[in-house]
């Protein structure tokens, strides 16, 4: 019986390793989206203040000719 349970608990334990293994595969592949979400996030936001700083100093377009 003793080898029974040492056998079950070792099964456990090489199952447990083995989720930790995937859990932190996959947080790992999540926090690079992150990051890579991040870069983007912060590349659109400067493209928009550009578009905004630029639109502040142009008049407004004057009317087409047949107005």
């Amino acid at each position: 019986m003793m080898d029974e349970d040492l056998i079950q608990i070792q099964t456990q334990l090489a199952f447990q390793d083995r989720t930790i293994e995937k859990l932190n595969e996959v947080m790992t592949a999540q926090q690079r989206q992150l990051d890579e979400i991040e870069k983007q996030i912060k590349f659109l936001a400067s493209k928009l203040r550009d578009v905004a700083l630029s639109d502040q100093g142009e008049s407004p377009e004057p009317p087409p000719p047949h107005y």
